[in-house]
């Protein structure tokens, strides 16, 4: 019954979603407004109908007025989490999308990630890495001044789009015990991995000066025969303050920038706004051409990506957001449900999808 009254939920908030993008698009037709609204609604229909984007996807992606096969541009987050479900057993996928388990598979492979400091549980003993238990406000107050350095870094296991991340900086006002109750008291996220930050490599600094950490999407594929492909990378250039690189669909302004798989350069950036990603020639803070750009150690990035994938099996396509930094290449997450991408060359007719 709950199942039933989940879907039936759903249901009804896809639908009113539709009316409501429905409406909104028909206001901003040429045509007559009734017959506007009407056309606008078979719209979200057909493309909900034949490829399964839902009405918020067809507003950020900007179909209504998608020119060619839509099949060969794009593919619906439904249609791609159908797919990740047979490429990636479900049972399996915690592996990445929990971090603490992430990260401790890691350093037991010997795969190259941010120096670990600590796990901290809810209400519950956490650990210092490779040390011991770490219990109540005392214990943890006492860690986080004199044994963890200057500059770290606090993420949610679970956490998801940049959500649950606190950069701690000592240096300024700083209190184990305020750190303590801000995690123990967190509204959302139980469990957290406790890390030493991370900086950009200079090759990175000279494309893109920002402190974020500014990381590389590099998406593997294994197929049927265990041969592992890249097939497809881009970069993720901060704008502003950010700490964070992700984008959030728009929200947080940052930018993509795909990556020519054979030459490690850069191409012509997008910025996703409310009209669907828009190609831009220069970055808005710096006014530098990113296109043409060589991704500093982009071989060594590629063969690690390929590599650590391996390791991975059975999950035969993941998403890792990897780092350039002045410790060398690191492996910042791995992403088994990774997300459609927004560049306008993949869709659902891609050899992952068929093989």
């Amino acid at each position: 019954m709950l199942e039933f009254t989940d879907q039936l939920t759903k249901t009804l908030k896809w639908k009113l979603m539709l009316i409501q993008f429905a409406h909104q698009a028909s206001l901003s037709s040429k045509t007559n407004r009734y017959s506007g609204y009407f056309s606008r609604l078979f719209q979200y229909y057909q493309l909900y109908r034949e490829h399964g984007f839902l009405p918020d996807e067809v507003i950020k992606l900007n179909l209504l007025d998608h020119q060619g096969n839509i099949s060969d541009s794009y593919v619906s987050k439904s249609y791609m989490t159908s797919r990740q479900q047979v490429l990636n057993p479900p049972s399996f996928q915690v592996i990445t999308e929990d971090k603490a388990l992430f990260y401790s598979y890691c350093m037991h492979m010997n795969i190259p990630v941010p120096k670990l400091l600590g796990f901290f549980f809810k209400n519950a003993p956490g650990v210092q890495w490779g040390k011991h238990a770490l219990a109540g406000k005392a214990e943890w107050a006492d860690f986080f001044e004199n044994h963890c350095p200057e500059e770290f870094v606090i993420k949610a296991s679970l956490g998801v789009y940049g959500d649950g991340i606190y950069f701690v900086d000592k240096t300024l006002k700083f209190s184990g015990e305020k750190l303590f109750n801000t995690l123990n008291s967190h509204p959302k996220f139980n469990s957290f991995v406790v890390q030493h930050c991370l900086k950009n490599h200079p090759g990175i600094m000279q494309i893109n000066p920002k402190r974020g950490l500014q990381t590389f999407r590099v998406i593997t594929y294994i197929d049927s025969k265990n041969n592992v492909k890249i097939i497809r990378a881009y970069f993720k250039p901060i704008v502003g303050s950010n700490r964070v690189d992700n984008h959030k669909s728009g929200l947080t302004g940052n930018l993509l920038c795909s990556i020519d798989l054979s030459t490690g350069k850069l191409k012509q950036p997008i910025l996703l706004t409310s009209d669907g990603p828009v190609h831009i020639s220069q970055h808005p803070d710096t006014g530098a051409v990113l296109e043409g750009a060589l991704v500093p150690l982009w071989d060594e990035m590629s063969e690690i990506a390929k590599a650590t994938a391996l390791k991975f099996l059975p999950l035969r396509s993941i998403g890792w957001d990897i780092a350039v930094t002045t410790d060398g290449i690191q492996i910042i997450e791995g992403n088994s449900r990774w997300d459609p991408l927004k560049f306008g060359d993949f869709g659902k007719n891609n050899s992952i999808f068929i093989d």
